[in-house]
C-alpha cells in the first residue's frame, strides 16, 4: 500500500510524471490537478488515510501508460482517427503494468486499469460496470473528465467550469457514478463559486 510520506516512492512517482509530461506536452499539470480534485472528494467523504493515499497515487499516475504510446499518437495535434483511438485505449493496461513493477504501487494497479470504465459497461478496457469498478477509479473518472474538458487543447477549446459540471451531470449513472458526480459538483461550486 502506498505510504504518503515515503520519499523514495514520491521520487519514483515524480519521475514517472516527468517522463509522461515529456511524452505528452498537452498534458502538463493534468496529473496534479486530477490528484487535487480526487483528494478533495476523498476528504469530503472522510475516506481513511490509506484510501486517500491510494487515490492520490492512482490519480497522479492514472495516465502513466501513455508513456508507451507511439509518437504519431502522442504528438498529434488533431482528433484521433478510429485506429489511433484504439491504440490510445491501451494506456490503462500499459499503465497498470508499469506500476506493477514498483512493489509499493501494486495496490493502485486496478485503479489505473479501470479509470476509463463506465458505470453502464460501455467503457474500456474490460467493459466493467457498476460495482465491478472500484471506488477510486470511479472518482478519478469524474475528476479526469472535468480537467480534460476545462483544459485547452490544440484541437479544441476548453469549456467553462459550469459547462463541464453540466456535462458531468448529464452523464451521471451512464459514464460516471452519479454519487461521485454529485459530490464533486458540490465541491467545485462551493470552492469556485460557479
Amino acid at each position: 500500500m502506498p505510504h504518503r510520506g515515503s520519499v523514495p516512492l514520491k521520487e519514483a512517482v515524480s519521475s514517472l510524471i516527468y517522463a509522461l509530461e515529456q511524452r505528452d506536452p498537452f498534458g502538463v499539470g493534468h496529473a496534479n490537478r486530477v490528484a487535487n480534485y480526487s483528494l478533495a472528494i476523498a476528504r469530503r467523504l472522510n475516506f481513511p488515510i490509506e484510501q486517500q493515499a491510494i487515490i492520490q497515487y492512482a490519480s497522479l499516475l492514472h495516465d502513466v501508460g501513455k508513456i508507451g504510446m507511439p509518437d504519431f499518437v502522442m504528438q498529434k495535434n488533431a482528433k484521433f482517427s478510429e485506429d489511433e483511438y484504439a491504440i490510445m485505449r491501451e494506456h490503462p493496461q500499459i499503465g497498470a503494468m508499469i506500476v506493477g513493477h514498483i512493489n509499493l504501487l501494486k495496490t493502485i494497479q486496478p485503479v489505473i486499469m479501470q479509470h476509463h470504465e463506465w458505470v453502464n459497461g460501455q467503457g474500456y478496457p474490460r467493459r466493467l460496470k457498476g460495482e465491478e469498478i472500484c471506488t477510486e477509479a470511479k472518482i478519478i473518472s469524474v475528476t479526469e473528465a472535468f480537467d480534460e474538458m476545462t483544459t485547452e487543447k490544440p484541437y479544441r477549446n476548453a469549456v467553462a467550469p459550469t459547462e463541464a459540471l453540466s456535462r458531468l451531470e448529464e452523464r451521471a449513472n451512464e459514464q460516471f457514478d452519479g454519487y461521485y458526480v454529485k459530490v464533486f459538483c458540490q465541491i467545485v461550486r462551493d470552492t469556485h463559486h460557479v
